[in-house]
């Protein structure tokens, strides 16, 4: 079963972050990074720049994965993304059983 989270983060310098994380199999999956600078309206993601690059698709899968990560990484630090994995790990963890 596939679910998809999106976490929404700040930059440093003050671009706004829209994370997708997919759950599958139990693993939590970075799928793509959104990036809206300044007054956009729209968010510019990563995947969508990466797919339009001939580079990208000359590439097997093993290769592409890596390409995709590295592009993801030029975009949102290492930190950002960690912190986004544990909030999405925060928002499906059950809560205590409580019994009285």
């Amino acid at each position: 079963m596939l679910q998809r989270i999106t976490i929404n983060k700040k930059r440093s310098d003050g671009a706004r972050l829209e994370v997708k994380i997919d759950l599958t199999d139990g693993k939590f999956r970075v799928k793509d990074v959104g990036v809206k600078v300044g007054r956009q309206r729209k968010f510019r993601y990563v995947e969508d720049s990466v797919r339009n690059d001939y580079s990208y698709r000359r590439l097997d899968m093993k290769k592409r994965k890596d390409y995709m990560l590295k592009e993801i990484l030029k975009e949102c630090p290492v930190e950002l993304l960690n912190e986004s994995l544990e909030e999405a790990w925060m928002s499906i963890k059950p809560d205590p059983i409580e019994i009285s």
